[in-house]
């Protein structure tokens, strides 16, 4: 399977969340030209992220401040569900310096994660600044990644240990390989922080996921 990763300003898509917060909050931050949000609503109307028949808002922060902030769609609930960090860190790797970590994503966190169907699979992630990228990562994508997690039991009655490697990219970057998922990116930014809102390209199969970010990680699982 080709993995395929996108990364795009303002696209049709995020340009219509735009409008959508114009629109239900004229305080908000927006600016899109009325012609643009005229094309972002047409384009949108046979967009996969519309299959519930309204467009996804963008999550609501509850904090204003440089914390980092991942979420999920819940079709069912029609609502963004936060996900956890849930005590991540690379083990058994290089640390150098100016590189992104590799080795083996580590989770054995006891946070309860969402949960969500395989299909038409949506999560987010907002900073108040861009996160950092690291030299050797391909043209065109974004450093985010997706993937499945290997689950086996923890030394600890119950515990659960969540592992992925990690292999070096290019002079710096790091990647999960032919085992990421294919995703596509976008993008918005308004006062609240850059909003990257990445949508999997596939249905996903039963177990446990990370969203990867070059500096940090975020788990969810798929029911």
């Amino acid at each position: 399977m080709k993995t395929t990763h996108h990364i795009r300003p303002l696209s049709s898509v995020l340009c219509l969340l735009a409008a959508v917060l114009c629109v239900s909050a004229p305080e908000a931050r927006c600016q899109a030209p009325v012609a643009a949000v005229a094309d972002a609503k047409k384009a949108a109307a046979s967009s996969v992220a519309y299959t519930a028949g309204d467009p996804i808002p963008l999550p609501n922060v509850t904090h204003f401040d440089t914390k980092a902030y991942a979420w999920v769609w819940d079709v069912q609930a029609s609502a963004w569900q936060v996900i956890p960090r849930n005590e991540t860190r690379v083990l058994h790797g290089n640390k150098e310096s100016g590189k992104q970590n590799i080795g083996i994503l580590t989770i054995d966190g006891d946070y309860k994660v969402p949960a969500v169907s395989g299909r038409n699979v949506y999560l987010m992630f907002r900073k108040k600044t861009d996160f950092q990228t690291f030299k050797g990562l391909p043209k065109g994508e974004s450093g985010i990644e997706v993937v499945k997690l290997d689950v086996v039991d923890g030394p600890r009655k119950g515990q659960l240990i969540r592992t992925a490697k990690l292999h070096r990219q290019g002079e710096a970057s790091a990647t999960f390989g032919d085992k990421r998922e294919p995703i596509d990116v976008q993008i918005i930014r308004n006062n609240e922080g850059s909003f990257y809102f990445v949508q999997i390209l596939r249905v996903l199969p039963e177990g446990r996921y990370a969203l990867y970010l070059p500096d940090r990680a975020f788990e969810f699982a798929i029911k």
